[in-house]
């Protein structure tokens, strides 16, 4: 699910003539930290389908609302915006949640990748889309069109989604024993927090954590700045590089998890050696692609190649870093 819009600009007064430029991603990432870690345990305690759904709900509300409240006034759209991160913070805590009683122990990399893969889709909408939304119906509708397709996803999450094998009434007894595995995944009453503060390996993932999302945040936000002030594209041209960038990162993702998960099932490395290499691997790439878009000037070809390679790369992590949560403790997803 994405909520957050490349920057866009609110033009309009009285006379129709007046420049009111709104830089508001600022308090959607405040309220995105503040929310993720409680937000997590609220998944658990209320279940995750439940929490997903409220996010749902709540965040197409907020879109839909948003175009009003940028004529109102900066500061209401700024309130949208963090109201919109404290919703979403959550989200992704409560999909681990779910994947862990939902994911096989030998295709977790290749679930979660697919379970996710909606968050490319959804870049690759509007990073692509939201240049010819602009230019045909007005920015509006790049906040009303994601309101709306809240909307209509929510039945069909109720509908499809449970919080365990065991609750699906379309599950049949085969199915069920794939994951008999996950069985001992429950939903704790509380939660370790000193133990969870004390153990070193949480915070090597924080850490990771916090230097990927910065990166990958960077790449999404300030990319089309990037590509039309330092590169010279249009919006139009920038959107296609961009939406580009998350295609391949979606395919790219796909196969490494489809090769983490190979290599576990055949053994070819142990489980935490393989997520040390796809963890190596991608912070390589990741480095080699940020120091040639440094050194790559104004030459359009290589800078928009370049930052496709740099999105497919930052995909590297979903064999590492990302399954930890997995790995460590799934009753704490």
């Amino acid at each position: 699910m994405n909520h957050t819009p490349t920057h866009h600009r609110v033009e309009e007064n009285s006379s129709g003539q007046f420049h009111n430029k709104v830089s508001y991603l600022d308090p959607f990432f405040w309220g995105y930290v503040m929310s993720k870690t409680f937000g997590g345990r609220i998944a658990e305690i209320i279940g995750p389908r439940e929490c997903i759904s409220l996010s749902l709900l709540v965040c197409g509300m907020l879109l839909c609302l948003a175009p009003w409240a940028a004529y109102i006034s900066p500061y209401a759209l700024a309130a949208i915006q963090l109201t919109l991160g404290l919703c979403e913070g959550p989200v992704f805590p409560a999909i681990y949640s779910l994947l862990s009683r939902w994911a096989s122990q030998k295709q977790k990399a290749t679930t979660f990748i697919l379970a996710t893969s909606g968050t490319a889709i959804g870049c690759i909408g509007s990073m692509a889309g939201s240049g010819i939304v602009i230019e045909v119906l007005g920015w509006h509708w790049v906040f009303w069109g994601g309101g709306l397709l809240s909307f209509a996803l929510l039945p069909a999450w109720l509908l499809f989604v449970r919080n365990s094998p065991d609750d699906h009434p379309l599950m049949s007894d085969h199915e069920k024993n794939i994951l008999e595995a996950n069985c001992h995944v429950i939903r704790p009453r509380n939660a370790p927090w000193g133990r969870l503060l004390r153990c070193w390996r949480l915070h090597a993932v924080i850490f990771t954590e916090f230097v990927f999302c910065w990166i990958t945040n960077l790449c999404f936000m300030e990319a089309p700045t990037f590509l039309s002030n330092k590169i010279g594209f249009g919006l139009l041209e920038a959107s296609w590089v961009l939406g580009i960038a998350q295609a391949v990162k979606l395919v790219a993702g796909i196969i490494v998890g489809w090769a983490s998960d190979f290599i576990a099932k055949k053994e070819i490395l142990s489980q935490v050696n393989s997520r040390r290499l796809f963890h190596i691997l991608a912070t390589l790439c990741v480095c080699i692609c940020l120091l040639m878009l440094s050194q790559v000037g104004c030459a359009s070809t290589e800078a928009a190649t370049l930052m496709v390679l740099l999105t497919a790369s930052l995909t590297l992590g979903s064999g590492s870093y990302v399954l930890a949560p997995f790995d460590m403790a799934p009753n704490y997803s």
